[in-house]
């Protein structure tokens, strides 16, 4: 099984969502410097969501997410001026399931033991369901879509990105074995939310921080 480089985050990455990352630990600047010497021309690592910890300080995080996102690195800003970080850019890729952390790594930062999961597309007639609940939504809310010109996996995860899920919804949607699932998951969530709207006038759901995660 291969290793891999893991960031744990109290977020959840989804394929195809940006990622601004501020590093200052340490232990993660080692995680920059080795992924650039692994892989120059495409660095990468996994981001696992923190079920029970802290991002920052000695705490030891205590549980983690059992599948992953891998972030691809588009680009690395140095400290400069009044910037005493590194702003990291980056966007999510393949998903990974962790087996376990490689104790044996030798690292300062956490190495985990995965395997890579397979993006199995939609069905059409869950993709249609999901298609259909997130126009009712958005007509509801008065918003434009945004996501009308995709389609598959990538419609299931730009339409989770565009509403205000939970930590846990989120995940549950990365974990999902199929695409198929998650379509089906994400059409029942958006479905709850359609119901309750018009009694609570709900205002437009807002997208996921876009603010840089500290580590």
């Amino acid at each position: 099984m291969p290793s891999l480089p893991l960031f744990p985050l109290g977020t959840v990455l989804l394929p195809g969502a940006s990622l601004p990352l501020r590093v200052f630990e340490p232990r993660y600047l080692d995680l920059l410097r080795d992924i650039g010497d692994r892989s120059p021309d495409a660095p990468a690592f996994g981001v696992v969501t923190i079920r029970r910890g802290r991002e920052v300080g000695a705490d030891v995080v205590n549980e983690l997410g059992c599948v992953g996102c891998v972030a691809q690195v588009r680009q690395i800003h140095p400290p400069s001026g009044d910037r005493p970080f590194f702003a990291v850019e980056s966007v999510g890729g393949a998903r990974f399931r962790l087996e376990r952390i490689d104790e044996s790594a030798g690292t300062r930062y956490p190495t985990g033991v995965v395997t890579w999961l397979e993006e199995q597309p939609p069905t059409h007639a869950s993709e249609a369901q999901l298609r259909r609940a997130y126009l009712a939504l958005c007509e509801e809310l008065r918003r434009a879509p945004t996501e009308q010109g995709r389609s598959g996996n990538d419609l299931v995860y730009a339409v989770a990105l565009a509403h205000d899920l939970t930590l846990a919804e989120r995940q549950s949607i990365l974990e999902a074995s199929t695409g198929t699932v998650a379509a089906e998951m994400l059409t029942a969530l958006l479905r709850r939310e359609l119901s309750i709207a018009p009694d609570f006038r709900l205002a437009p759901p807002q997208p996921p921080p876009t603010g840089p995660q500290l580590n």
